[in-house]
This record gives C-alpha cells, sequence and structure tokens, in this order.
C-alpha cells in the first residue's frame, strides 16, 4: 500500500495536470516560455516518485512536452510532404499493397500492436493451408539466429548470379533478333540481381505480372537491346537548312527530307510518278482519321499514305524497318506554300514534333523502344551530322567519347494548343520548349521583361528550339537587351564594331577577333534554364556567325529582331544548336544538350559509324 508521502505527490501531479491545458484568461504566457516550465517541473519531480505507476504517468508526459502530438495535417503530411501534398502518386509498393497500407496510416502504436498481434494469431490457420513440408522449413528456419541467415543468403547469392549469368550468357550466343526469354523470378531482390546481370550483358529486362487463376506471379522478360537507329543529317548551304536521308517504298529508295523539330506529320511528294509497290491509302472514314479528328476527320494536307519506311543501323549494310509509316501525300502544284523555302533537292518533310504520327513516335511503336532521339547538326555544308533513334545512349564520337554521360537535362514544357494550321487547331504544339529563365553574358545578368519568357494563356511567349529558322529570333526588348549587353561586354575585349550585314546588326572585322577552339574569342552567353546552376553555354563558334563578301569580311552576331508582337519570345535557331548533341527524351518530357562539342575537341561530323559501342 502506497504511504503518504507517495500519494500526496500523485495528488500534486494530478494537479499540475491543469497546466497542460490551454489557458483561457487574459495574461497567456507565451507558448514557448510554458513549455519550458512544464518540463522543468517534470524533471524536478524524478527523484521524488517512487511508485511505478506515478514514473509511468511522469515519463509519458515529459516525453509528450518534448515531441508534441502530431495534427492530422501534419500526419499526412509525412506521406505526401509538400509541395506535392495530397496530390502524390502513389507507388508501387502502395498500389500493390493498399489494403494493408492504409490501415497503419493513421494509427497510433497501441493499435498497430494489437493488430499485428492478431495478424501472429491468426497465423496458425494460414499455417494448415500450406504444404506441411514448406511449414517445416520455414519452422527451422526461424530458428535461425538473424546473422547467420545473413550469412546462409550472402553465401547462396554467388551462385544465384552465376546461375543468372549462364541463362543470359546461353540466350546471347542462341538468340535471334527478336528473340525473348522469360524468367519467373518471385523473390524481389533477386529480380533486382536479375536486372543487374542482364545490365552487364548490355540486354533489356523488363517485369510484368501474369495471372494465373487466382494467383499472380512475377515475369522477367528479356531481350537484347534494339539497334540504334541512325540518319546522316546535310547543311544546305543556299538555305542554312537541315536535311536528312530515309529509306522509302518497295523496292527501298532514299529520300533526303528536311528535318524539322517542330512538326506533326511527315509529308512527301507524291505528284512526281511516285511508285511502290508496298504503298496503302488511308481514307478520311476510316477509323484512324475519326480518331484523330472526329469534327472533319482529316489529319493531313493532302492524302494520307502508309508505305514501308527504313532506316540504317549500326550493323553495315542491314535496315530497321517500318511496314506501315504513316505520312502525307501531297502536290507540291497544289500546296506550293508549304514547299516554298525547303531545303534544295529535298522531297518532303520528317517531322520529329511531339505528335502521335511524327517520325520518332513510329519508329519508336515499330521497334517497341523508348522514344529518344537524338540529332547532332553539322557546322559545315562539307560534313555530316547524325540523327539517332530509339535510343538513350551510349554516343560514341571520335576519339572514342560517349556523349551521353555528359548531357545537362532539362524539362521540356508543353507548348500552347492550336497550330498555324487548321487541321491542328485543337491539338498542343509539336514544338519543343524549354523554360528559360534569364540570359548571361560574361556571366552578368542581362535585364528582361520576364514575363515575356513564360507562356500566358494565350500561347504568347516562351522559348522553343527550331530547325527552321538558321538563327535565333527574339522578340524586339529581348533583342535589344541581348545586343546592348553584347556590346559592352565586347568593348571590354577591344572588339570595335563595324557597319552591320544584314539580317544581323552587331558586327566586328575578322582580324580584330582572335579564334579559339571554341570558335571566336567574344563574350559566352548562357541560357539558364531552372536553376542559376543548370545553363546552357553558347560559345563564339555558336553565337558568331561568318560574313564573307568581296566588300567585308566580318563576325556577326547571330541573333535577329522578331517584332514586339512575335508569339514565341524567343526562337533558338539552327546555328546555335551546331556542333551541339541534342537528345529528346519525349517518354519523359527531358532534354539532354552537350553545349558545344569543340569544347571536348570532337564535333558532329566526328560520330562513329563503326565503333561496336554505339
Amino acid at each position: 500500500m502506497a504511504n503518504s508521502g507517495i500519494l500526496q505527490t500523485e495528488q500534486d501531479l494530478l494537479m499540475f495536470s491543469s497546466l497542460f491545458h490551454n489557458s483561457k484568461g487574459e495574461n497567456v504566457k507565451p507558448q514557448e516560455t510554458e513549455i519550458e516550465k512544464k518540463i522543468e517541473f517534470l524533471e524536478s519531480l524524478t527523484g521524488k516518485v517512487r511508485n511505478r505507476r506515478s514514473r509511468r504517468w511522469l515519463n509519458d508526459r515529459l516525453l509528450m512536452e518534448l515531441v508534441p502530438p502530431l495534427n492530422a495535417d501534419e500526419i499526412r503530411g509525412l506521406f505526401a510532404p509538400p509541395p506535392w501534398g495530397d496530390d502524390v502518386p502513389l507507388s508501387p509498393f502502395c498500389m500493390t499493397n493498399v489494403g494493408e497500407w492504409d490501415k497503419f496510416r493513421n494509427i497510433d502504436m497501441d493499435k498497430q500492436a494489437s493488430i499485428i498481434e492478431s495478424q501472429e494469431d491468426s497465423s496458425g490457420d494460414r499455417r494448415s493451408r500450406l504444404d506441411a513440408d514448406k511449414v517445416a522449413v520455414l519452422t527451422a528456419w526461424h530458428r535461425v539466429d538473424c546473422r547467420t541467415r545473413d550469412a546462409l543468403r550472402r553465401s547462396f547469392l554467388s551462385e544465384l548470379i552465376n546461375s543468372y549469368e549462364e541463362r543470359v550468357r546461353s540466350f546471347i550466343k542462341e538468340s535471334q533478333d527478336g528473340d525473348v526469354l522469360v524468367l519467373q523470378v518471385q523473390d524481389p531482390f533477386h529480380r533486382l540481381l536479375l536486372h543487374g546481370v542482364c545490365e552487364f550483358y548490355n540486354l533489356l529486362s523488363t517485369t510484368f505480372t501474369q495471372l494465373e487463376g487466382p494467383n499472380s506471379l512475377k515475369m522477367t522478360r528479356i531481350c537484347k537491346k534494339k539497334q540504334i537507329l541512325v540518319s546522316p543529317i546535310t547543311k544546305d548551304e543556299y538555305t542554312n537548312l537541315y536535311t536528312m536521308l530515309v529509306y522509302l517504298k518497295t523496292p527501298l529508295q532514299p529520300s533526303k527530307l528536311q528535318l524539322e523539330l517542330g512538326s506533326y506529320l511527315p509529308f512527301y511528294d507524291c505528284a512526281r510518278h511516285y511508285k511502290s509497290s508496298s504503298y496503302q491509302p488511308i481514307y478520311s472514314n476510316s477509323s484512324l482519321c475519326t480518331d484523330l479528328n472526329p469534327v472533319t476527320r482529316k489529319i493531313a494536307i493532302g492524302e494520307l499514305l502508309i508505305d514501308k519506311l527504313a532506316l540504317p543501323i549500326k550493323k553495315p549494310g542491314q535496315f530497321g524497318r517500318v511496314s506501315d509509316f504513316l505520312f502525307s501525300c501531297t502536290d507540291p502544284n497544289k500546296y506550293s506554300r508549304i514547299y516554298r523555302g525547303l531545303a534544295k533537292g529535298v522531297k518532303g518533310l520528317a517531322a520529329l514534333g511531339r505528335f502521335n504520327y511524327s517520325l520518332p513516335a513510329q519508329l519508336s511503336r515499330a521497334f517497341s523502344s523508348p522514344q529518344i532521339f537524338a540529332v547532332c547538326l553539322p557546322g559545315s555544308s562539307k560534313a555530316d551530322g547524325v540523327a539517332l533513334f530509339n535510343s538513350p545512349g551510349p554516343y560514341y564520337f571520335s576519339p572514342g567519347v560517349d556523349l551521353s554521360k555528359s548531357l545537362i537535362y532539362t524539362p521540356l514544357l508543353q507548348g500552347p494548343r492550336g497550330a498555324d494550321t487548321q487541321i491542328y487547331y485543337w491539338y498542343k504544339s509539336p514544338d519543343y520548349y524549354v523554360g528559360l529563365t534569364s540570359i548571361k553574358v560574361n556571366e552578368k545578368v542581362v535585364p528582361l521583361n520576364k514575363t515575356l519568357l513564360a507562356i500566358d494563356d494565350l500561347g504568347y511567349g516562351g522559348t522553343k528550339i527550331s530547325t527552321s529558322r538558321p538563327y535565333t529570333v527574339l522578340e524586339s526588348s529581348i533583342f535589344k537587351a541581348l545586343t546592348d549587353a553584347f556590346m559592352q561586354e565586347s568593348a571590354l575585349l577591344n572588339l570595335t564594331l563595324i557597319k552591320p550585314v544584314e539580317p544581323f546588326r552587331v558586327c566586328y572585322a575578322v582580324q580584330n577577333v582572335k579564334n579559339t577552339r571554341v570558335g571566336p574569342a567574344v563574350p559566352t552567353i548562357d541560357l539558364v534554364l531552372q536553376s542559376n546552376n543548370v545553363f546552357w553555354r553558347i560559345f563564339g563558334s555558336n553565337s558568331m556567325v561568318r560574313i564573307t563578301t568581296k566588300d567585308v569580311d566580318a563576325w556577326c552576331l547571330g541573333v535577329v529582331e522578331g517584332g514586339s508582337s512575335s508569339k514565341t519570345s524567343i526562337v533558338i535557331g539552327g546555328h546555335q544548336i551546331e556542333d551541339n548533341l541534342l537528345q529528346f527524351d519525349v517518354q519523359s518530357s527531358m532534354l539532354g544538350f552537350s553545349s558545344s562539342l569543340l569544347f571536348r575537341s570532337t564535333n558532329c561530323a566526328n560520330f562513329d559509324f563503326n565503333s561496336t559501342k554505339n
């Protein structure tokens, strides 16, 4: 029986418990001071209380003050931290175990303990449904201490990896292109090891769930990685636009198409005796036209055709073939507007834009590959660049440099809805927009109206990349701010302006400009993206254009003014991305860029077509 001293102490504690409620009087002390006094009082009682029940009560109170209970919003924040809040997507674990996981989301420890205890109590019922031998093995395994279990697991993994390697090596040796190896691996850690082995042997591995009656099995699908599809890119010396080579029709015939990053659907000149034994017309009442345009059922300028297309792969003399390539068949005499200004000698346009039937999208579906492509525009009409499809890399350039490992990434933004044609007016723009936040010249910020850098509700503003513009086009106020800053920094380098040469406004005599590995020695221009640490640096080779006539030999800043009412504030033109490797990951909406390859002592003409590593 407790003595009178202990009872009195407990009574004092109960009386003091009123301090732990919010005071409603006028003289309310600051919360921090009140908490400190509570903790001091509780600590002063620790040596006076001997009763076990009182000590437990005291300890609980002390913990409550040191670690206050969370409210509902705070608990929810732990599982979905800001800035995502309640809209955070479910993880694979949550989607697989959502029923069990929900029981533990907002639960105290006592309830959790009771649930776990009830689960353990019912384990005997579940064991009765298992095989007796398996139960015996599990029981014996649980009697082994945890350290011994870990040692056994580690000793077993080397044999497991060896067995995976034997299966994989046998598959590589005996399989043909297109063959698939399917393994049934239920343990998630073992699947992780299997994926690692596949990556080591340059194989593609994916895990999927297969239902067999009431049970679900985890199956791992292994196949050889698809070869990179490649096409040479040439620069037209008359228009400063870019073309790529594809193979169309049956039998296959080489066809030069203009490369266009921001277009929906490829088109081809069919008026000049289009002959192929494999082409099929697509009529406006087809399901394809109805799905893409339920109003007018018209999705192309001209007629729609399906025919065979092929691109070279990395094995000499071999092609990756698409049997049902969709494109628009046009007549230049009827649609002269879309052919006006194209590069010399082209027979159509290779649309690489963000659309379900652009060239990259169709190649991705045909080969079950990720929708990733890369372009490396040549800096001269005398050497070829390269376009690469269906692979995130590696991209080997002489002298043995894998440029896929040195790319900087920035999100690709969705452009405005509505294009400059009635056919696609309800689709999002096919152009590739990036989130430019500022511009620097020689690492000094250029003062800009930053509202022009974002796309407004009417679709005006923003920054996109285009190969149909030879040089970067800037909204008037941005053009003035950039050229003023560039001239100011150039003056510090003792560069003297000369009479400008159209269409440019800022020019310098060639003999006054030093030459470097990355072009003329002029101020650098940084396109700052999602943060100050992520920027696209433009050196002299991409910022300056050589103008040579009988009267002048000059380096001119390669930007032109686009007017004050231009729809897109900044259009990064082809000259600014020459000898830069750009990777467009359409599935992940990411752009990878390298900046000038000249800085790495290579260029786009140095893609190694003979490398076995590509």
